[in-house]
């Protein structure tokens, strides 16, 4: 068991922030926490630059415009303005375009933290990971006034966002152990000879199956140990393995600790 786990730590790398369709999530957290920051003038802490750049409350193509730094608004499809349904938002989100520096772009990849919430800076995933502390202890203050009356449901919204990014986000690192495993040219595979056995999680993001899909191939760790050509290959080992390898891919490790501890608060618990 020394030996899987060495070699995890020998040969893990560190990652940058990852998107996708984990960026549609976020801005769409982003977008529903900026409705309710300005009903309840709170502070107006949610992109309080955007109206200083269009001067007043901005549209929703106009946040996702100054969050993302494009050159003009989006092109999004359907009523994004006024979606309540979090998973068809982030599927207008991820279907949408934008031009930057004159290039066309995606609206799922990189974004400006200080634009969604002054003061919030870096562009990797410590830094992101500041961005949900500060949004989830911002509404998780005022979570009891938020819960009753007319801003529940706003608010549900926000957390709800919240639990998908951060089940986006968990499955995202594991994918990330499956391949550094499944390779077969890896040194890894010296202690784990047979891999055959894999679970692939098609994360289906909304109501009816179709809006946001992804898809993720994850270890079965229960099926790898059982295997025969295994022998010594113990659970407790894969799962010290697992913990071993997020606290190497710092970037994973932060952006998974980091949207878990900001569900939680978000949801009146103390962060792990």
């Amino acid at each position: 068991m020394k030996t899987i786990l060495s070699l995890l730590l020998l040969y893990i790398v560190s990652t940058v922030v990852a998107y996708d369709i984990r960026g549609a999530y976020e801005r769409a957290l982003y977008w529903y926490a900026y409705q309710l920051d300005g009903q309840v003038n709170i502070g107006k802490s949610i992109a309080p630059g955007c109206a200083g750049k269009f001067g007043g409350r901005c549209t929703f193509s106009q946040f996702i415009q100054w969050i993302d730094d494009l050159d003009r608004p989006p092109t999004i499809s359907g009523d994004a303005a006024n979606e309540k349904d979090v998973h068809k938002l982030a599927k207008y989100i991820q279907e949408g375009s934008g031009v930057k520096r004159g290039a066309n772009v995606g609206l799922t990849g990189a974004y400006l933290f200080h634009k969604v919430w002054q003061g919030a800076e870096g562009t990797d995933s410590e830094g992101l990971s500041n961005l949900w502390g500060r949004i989830a202890n911002y509404f998780g203050r005022n979570a009891d006034a938020l819960s009753t009356g007319g801003h529940s449901t706003s608010l549900k919204r926000i957390q709800f966002s919240m639990d998908l990014i951060a089940r986006a986000r968990n499955l995202e690192a594991q994918s990330y152990l499956y391949e550094r495993l499944n390779n077969p040219n890896h040194p890894l595979r010296r202690a784990i000879p047979e891999l055959r056995t894999l679970v692939t999680y098609e994360a289906t993001m909304g109501p009816s199956g179709e809006p946001a899909r992804k898809t993720w191939t994850l270890v079965d760790f229960g099926a790898t140990v059982r295997h025969s050509d295994n022998a010594g290959l113990t659970q407790e080992a894969m799962k010290q393995a697992w913990s071993n390898y997020l606290r190497e891919d710092v970037g994973h490790a932060r952006a998974v600790s980091g949207s878990r501890d900001a569900q939680r608060i978000l949801r009146g618990r103390a962060p792990c």
